[in-house]
């Protein structure tokens, strides 16, 4: 969904751990979400962010000694034993996962949103972790006998939806979508979503129609601006995809993807300009591996192929 613009630090620093995750910088979010945990130490969804951000960076041991410990004062959350079951059965490790199904039958309380832990997995890019939570929300009783109200089932279905494009099911993505954009026609987030599941088909025309749609809903939405840019640049239409682009970082000038992504489409009619924003992004974040394969790609196509190396190198370093 549209970042989260809080002027609250907490806030920004969960959106930056959010991000890299979404970008598989897992060892910097595993480090955003350290930094948010000393502030906050005994907030159940951060540790279980930080677990995650862990897991995906390949410190297991860091993580499933962090996941232990959260159970000291999270033991008897319904959350907390459903993550670290999971956790668990991507580990192989089916005694411990048992003991959180056994916690789950007995000794449980629910403690927040149903949809929470399908959040938590969606937002950071763990697409079908949150697709198989969503669908087991989806099938129970609560939600098809009416104890949760519409728009609650709407938006379940519609992450579903993101979650099927995600893991390569367009279809099924737009069948979801549509369902949800049928209970909610304004919706600027679904409208982008089916138009990501269009393009993923082909219809091109279509997607560019359902972007403008949001736009239209919600002009301030950078994420659908700069989806439409990409579809611009992929149908040739460099000056529509700058111009999009600008129109961005007119409004966001510390918008560093999107400073990536224009280089990326000026790679070839303005080098010069290209090279200048991967400079600035680098200057900001030393470490950014798009901005280094940008750069990389620059260099050979300059022909200078030990420069090229370097980049390369460090975007994946830092990916």
């Amino acid at each position: 969904m549209p970042a989260d613009e809080s002027d609250n630090p907490d806030d920004r620093l969960l959106h930056e751990a959010e991000e890299l995750m979404r970008q598989r910088r897992f060892a910097d979010a595993a480090s955003r979400y350290d930094d948010l945990q000393q502030r906050q130490p005994t907030d159940l969804w951060i540790r279980l962010g930080r677990v995650s951000a862990l897991e995906c960076a390949g410190q297991v041991e860091d993580a499933v000694g962090l996941l232990e410990e959260t159970a000291a004062t999270h033991r008897r959350s319904a959350s907390y034993q459903r993550f670290r079951h999971l956790f668990f059965v991507r580990r192989e490790d089916f005694a411990a996962a048992n003991a959180s199904q056994r916690a789950l039958r007995n000794e449980t309380i629910d403690d927040g949103p149903d949809d929470q832990l399908a959040d938590l997995y969606f937002n950071q890019g763990r697409y079908r972790e949150a697709r198989a939570e969503l669908e087991r929300l989806l099938d129970s009783a609560s939600v098809n006998e009416g104890d949760s109200d519409s728009e609650f089932r709407t938006s379940l279905i519609a992450r579903l939806g993101a979650c099927l494009r995600q893991t390569g099911d367009a279809e099924g993505a737009r069948s979801r979508l549509s369902e949800a954009l049928g209970d909610d026609p304004a919706n600027a987030w679904v409208l982008s979503e089916l138009a990501e599941a269009e393009r993923a088909l082909g219809n091109h025309d279509t997607a560019r129609r359902r972007y403008q749609e949001a736009l239209e809903v919600s002009p301030d939405d950078h994420w659908t601006r700069g989806h439409l840019a990409q579809l611009e640049f992929e149908d040739g239409d460099i000056d529509a995809s700058v111009a999009q682009y600008r129109r961005i970082l007119d409004a966001v000038p510390d918008a560093l993807w999107a400073r990536v992504e224009l280089a990326q489409v000026l790679s070839e009619k303005d080098p010069a300009e290209a090279r200048t924003l991967c400079d600035g992004v680098i200057a900001e974040d030393q470490s950014n591996p798009w901005a280094h394969a940008q750069l990389g790609n620059l260099a050979r196509r300059a022909g200078d192929l030990d420069e090229a190396r370097g980049h390369y190198q460090r975007a994946l370093q830092g990916n």
